[in-house]
């Protein structure tokens, strides 16, 4: 499976863009720039409202931006905590809004899913796989979401959610396995 991963160089050109940054904020555009589109489509994938998730993303970039002083470069992408600000605002929206969660499940998410877990083997199986994504609790589906649509790492998807990477990889393996099963 082809994870979405920087290089050690392309980490070390983004750690340089993210000081740069921080020395004076009107270097962020590059970070901007570079992360808009993909935390755009992450919360628009989520909500569904073109209005409401262009504010969300400017939440987002509001508070990267009245946060970069205290981000300090762990190895991952500085995308990883530009999702971990998204999920956290896409949570609060739901939260105070009630509004239903909206997932888009495409033919690409479900095939990245197949392919990965060796969840299932026929493609006659999408429709019931699609309604059963649909019954997941919230955490189940960002977690899945974060791995087979965003196709973040292990260790970009426990940043994100604030957990070990054990306990994200142990997660999702539960959820999957539990599609298993419901699948039979």
């Amino acid at each position: 499976m082809n994870i979405n991963t920087l290089t050690s160089v392309e980490i070390e050109n983004e750690v340089k863009d993210i000081l740069s940054a921080q020395e004076n904020i009107a270097h962020f555009e590059v970070l901007y720039e570079r992360y808009f589109s993909k935390i755009y489509l992450f919360i628009y994938h989520k909500i569904n409202e073109k209005e409401t998730s262009a504010d969300i993303t400017a939440n987002v970039f509001l508070k990267a931006i009245e946060n970069i002083q205290n981000y300090k470069p762990q190895g991952l992408p500085f995308s990883a905590w530009l999702y971990r600000i998204a999920t956290n605002e896409v949570f609060q929206f739901f939260k105070k809004s009630k509004n239903q969660r909206f997932i888009l499940i495409d033919e690409h998410f479900i095939d990245t899913m197949i392919e990965e877990s060796k969840l299932l083997e026929l493609e006659e199986i999408y429709t019931q796989l699609e309604k059963l994504i649909t019954t997941l609790d919230y955490e189940e589906v960002d977690l899945i979401e974060l791995r087979f649509k965003e196709k973040k790492s292990f260790k970009e998807i426990a940043f994100i959610k604030n957990k070990s990477e054990t306990a994200c990889r142990t997660q999702i393996w539960r959820i999957l396995e539990k599609l298993r099963i419901l699948l039979k």
